[in-house]
């Protein structure tokens, strides 16, 4: 009797071997998924920095080409203002960076609707079809 209980032990020790190791399977599966899209979206911010670093650079060279036009018209001021603020929203062009984007949508339209007084610009036809 004592026999037949261990081996039931051991078939029932071998069947929890087996569940284990699927376990850790799904596991190392779901973390792979995990750091693909942490490098995929670590690439994109990265983009996104640099397309930053792009605009901030024209536009300080477009500010000074203003200036020196000005300067030598005898102009007073560079640009005309009308005392609103523009809110930008830079997205994708393509579905395809997860939840990066609707987070950033998602901030986005809350500051655009604690301050009313905002002109909005979109860019990017995922932005647009949010």
């Amino acid at each position: 009797m004592i026999l037949k209980e261990i081996q039931e032990e051991i078939h029932s020790l071998e069947n929890i071997k087996i569940l284990v190791q699927t376990y850790e399977e799904i596991a190392a599966s779901r973390m792979q998924k995990v750091k693909a899209s942490v490098l995929h979206n670590r690439d994109f911010l990265s983009s996104l920095y640099e397309i930053y670093q792009h605009v901030k650079y024209s536009y300080n060279k477009e500010i000074e080409n203003m200036k020196e036009k000005s300067d030598k018209a005898g102009h007073a001021s560079l640009v005309a203002r009308n005392g609103k603020t523009v809110a930008v929203l830079l997205t994708a062009n393509t579905g395809l960076y997860g939840e990066i984007i609707r987070a950033t949508y998602e901030k986005f339209r809350q500051a655009v609707v604690k301050n009313k007084n905002m002109d909005i610009v979109v860019i990017g036809n995922v932005g647009k079809l949010m």
